[in-house]
């Protein structure tokens, strides 16, 4: 029994697959942790580095599990898997992602959502990126 779900996972998740999962939140909370460092004042901050990065590792996790690991499923499937695709399909979701997350915590004002947004779709822009470069590299492999 556990033999037969072992190769059901081994069909569904790959070496590259696998890498992706590992680097892609790592790149989102390294640009996270680094656009809190760039507009974080420490002269009298007692808080870790590390604090500022882990939140970013959290939702690039979370969001690859809930958005891109479907999305790569959906395009293999299709038989159209590409770097292009999954980037575009990646940044689509993360950008819907910000937008309903602005509309939820905020007031509705298009001069507040720009003023916001660019810092919001940072780390999504190298998490994508990087499950992107490392997921559509397994074709050419």
């Amino acid at each position: 029994m556990f033999a037969a779900g072992f190769r059901v996972v081994r069909q569904l998740v790959n070496g590259r697959l696998l890498a992706a999962l590992i680097l892609a939140p790592v790149a989102c909370s390294v640009a996270l942790g680094a656009a809190f460092l760039i507009g974080l004042d420490r002269s009298g901050s007692q808080a870790s580095t590390l604090v500022l990065f882990l939140p970013g590792l959290m939702y690039g996790a979370l969001f690859e599990i809930v958005a891109l690991l479907p999305l790569v499923y959906w395009l293999r499937r299709r038989g159209s898997l590409s770097f292009g695709r999954v980037l575009f399909g990646g940044l689509l979701l993360w950008a819907a992602g910000v937008a309903l997350q602005l509309w939820a915590t905020s007031e509705p004002s298009i001069v507040a959502w720009l003023s916001v947004a660019p810092m919001l779709m940072v780390p999504g822009i190298a998490l994508v990126l990087v499950f992107a470069f490392v997921v559509s590299r397994e074709r050419a492999a």
